[in-house]
């Protein structure tokens, strides 16, 4: 099931160091793996491979296609024998951690892996560990899987991971549709992300409640119409990494290149170098670069902002008493970055780099255009 293989490495590379490509997933199941079984057996076996593999990505830190495709091919084909051994004991949740698992891969056995998941464990409570993947992805069969857990699965947890994750699926649906069809998946969206407040704000997921989750998005709701290009930008309020009051708006009359990021995304890594020539080559001139960081700040991610060179102000991305920023604004990709011109406009949005030569002309036709307007002014 590729849309579902995609969406599971996206989300990997979105909370931890780029490319650790399966551990993810595997890490959140091996310690549920009681049974005795040459399953069990094997699939430990694999977890322990994969963790070095692991190890090796973090180290490396840029991985070139060889040895992307190298441990993309080792995860399909081992997954694929793990399938094997898992559809003997299919409705175990064993074998319902190594369907996951399959799906998360390039393995050929994604889609029966997909099937025997949803003929055989959307009633259970461990189906909690794939639903947050789901919202990600607009596809009949996810909502068709989610609302029959919502209909089936008695466990509260399981009820409001599914609520939570077809919230997402209909602010998906806003996010894509036209005018005349966009209010209703707005009023959809809203919907469940109401009941997720009312019914289950205190159901976690991972360190967050959904009670919060669900108020960003709703926040995100109300910004949607406004975080386009052509709009202005919406104000952030907060601080920066240094704990530093900081405002959007502080930035108003410059051509402003706003970039969500963190060191552990490696796009975001290969920008640095572009965005320090940047800022090097508008000096002087009415540009500014300004970040989000999506870092949980300790000392040695400081460290390695400062041996990047990362210099620019950057807000953080988790502000006191606030929703995370990126939430609010809808990042579905690191890094994301917003090009505002100097009257507060969104000229440009682009998920991931759109090149260094596309990003440098763009700011620069901006630039020349402010710097007219202050001439003759």
């Amino acid at each position: 099931m590729k849309i579902l293989h995609d969406t599971l490495l996206r989300m990997r590379a979105s909370q931890m160091p780029q490319l650790v490509l399966a551990a993810a997933i595997v890490l959140s199941f091996v310690g549920n793996i009681t049974a005795e079984s040459p399953l069990k057996t094997a699939f430990e076996k694999y977890h322990a491979s994969m963790k070095v593999k692991s190890a090796e990505a973090r180290k490396d830190q840029i991985l070139d296609q060889k040895e992307h495709s190298e441990i993309l091919g080792f995860q399909a084909i081992e997954c694929g024998k793990l399938y094997e051994l898992a559809i003997e004991e299919p409705t175990t949740e064993l074998a319902f951690d190594v369907f996951c698992e399959v799906m998360g891969s390039a393995s050929d056995k994604a889609e029966k892996a997909w099937e025997l998941i949803s003929e055989t464990h959307l009633d259970q409570p461990h189906v909690k560990k794939l639903l947050p993947a789901l919202g990600y992805n607009n596809t009949p069969s996810h909502q068709d899987v989610l609302r029959t857990v919502i209909k089936t699965n008695k466990h509260k947890d399981c009820q409001a991971l599914a609520t939570y994750s077809l919230g997402l699926l209909f602010k998906k649906n806003a996010e894509e549709a036209k005018d005349d069809d966009k209010s209703s998946h707005i009023l959809a969206a809203e919907e469940h992300f109401n009941i997720v407040r009312e019914k289950y704000a205190h159901v976690k997921l991972g360190e967050e409640s959904l009670g919060e989750m669900a108020a960003s998005q709703l926040l995100g709701l109300k910004l949607m119409d406004q975080l386009q290009v052509g709009k202005t930008v919406p104000e952030i309020s907060g601080e920066d990494l240094d704990g530093k009051a900081l405002k959007l708006s502080d930035f108003k009359g410059k051509v402003t290149m706003l970039s969500f990021w963190a060191t552990w995304c490696q796009p975001c890594m290969e920008l640095v170098p572009h965005e320090i020539a940047l800022a090097e080559s508008m000096k002087d001139r009415p540009f500014d670069l300004v970040g989000v960081n999506g870092d949980e700040l300790d000392d040695a991610v400081r460290d390695r902002i400062a041996d990047k060179k990362i210099t620019w102000r950057s807000f953080k991305n988790e502000q006191s008493g606030q929703a995370k920023l990126s939430e609010i604004w809808g990042i579905d990709g690191w890094p994301t970055i917003f090009v505002i011109d100097s009257e507060g406009i969104i000229r440009h949005i682009w998920t991931d780099s759109p090149g260094e030569k596309v990003l440098h002309e763009s700011i620069e036709e901006l630039v020349k255009a402010a710097e007219k307007k202050s001439v003759r002014n």
